[in-house]
């Protein structure tokens, strides 16, 4: 379902009117957002659902917001108990990366 997630982002973010740096932004960011929710919220269990819900609000000066939220069946996490994937041991980890490029890549990440 990664694909379709992809595919409606897609859509979602050229509906918005962002340009293609935007668009490529608010995709990694969903993508990433999507694996971890099945990897480390849902552990991996088929039977646990992920949900992602695009809304789009009009700001007060008529710009376009638009909020991503990505939720799963997990019990949560504190996200500043994870590892920086910066700091040197942790740099040629091969996985740790998602939720700095979430940052990275998004205005706001709650």
């Amino acid at each position: 379902m990664l694909d379709v997630v992809q595919s409606v982002t897609d859509r979602v973010t050229q509906y918005v009117g962002l340009d293609e740096d935007g668009q490529h932004d608010v995709a990694v960011a969903v993508r990433e957002s999507v694996i971890n929710a099945i990897r480390h919220g849902n552990r991996g269990d088929a039977t646990r659902h992920v949900v992602v819900e695009f809304t789009e609000d009009a700001c007060a000066d008529a710009r376009c917001l638009l909020c991503v939220r990505v939720r799963d069946e997990g019990a949560g996490f504190d996200p500043g108990t994870v590892a920086d994937p910066l700091a040197p041991e942790n740099l040629l980890k091969a996985s740790g990366r998602g939720i700095f490029l979430m940052r990275s890549f998004m205005d706001e990440l709650h």
